[in-house]
């Protein structure tokens, strides 16, 4: 193959450099792919329906988790499985009561869900 050159830079060398432009770029965006969770931080994705005004005492959320350490209902730890689904009950007050979970990640980000109910029995 015959060397073509302009101001001493060949094909050839053209070629590996957007070879090598090309592979940095393709591993960045893989890099960046794979910390997408960690860069979005904690996330709650409640799966209930959501009524303010309650009949029943008790009322069951359910949920997902993701990107996270620890999670809080009013302050209480609780459980998740490997997927980060979680299920509580929360026994409503007379009146008003409000409901708050807490999300953290390792890196000390947290997010929150509220949720206010109000029981008026039948």
């Amino acid at each position: 193959m015959p060397k073509i050159s302009v101001s001493g830079i060949t094909l050839g060398t053209i070629l590996k450099a957007l070879g090598i432009l090309c592979l940095a770029g393709i591993i960045l965006w893989y890099v960046l792919f794979q910390a997408r969770s960690f860069l979005n931080g904690p996330v709650i994705e409640m799966q209930d329906t959501y009524e303010v005004v309650q009949s029943e005492r008790v009322v069951s959320i359910h949920g997902v988790a993701r990107n996270i350490v620890k999670i809080t209902l009013n302050g209480r730890e609780i459980n998740t499985t490997k997927e980060g689904l979680f299920t509580e009950d929360v026994v409503l007050e007379s009146g008003y009561t409000m409901m708050t979970l807490e999300a953290f990640d390792r890196f000390g980000r947290s997010t929150q869900v509220t949720r206010e109910y109000v029981f008026k029995p039948q």
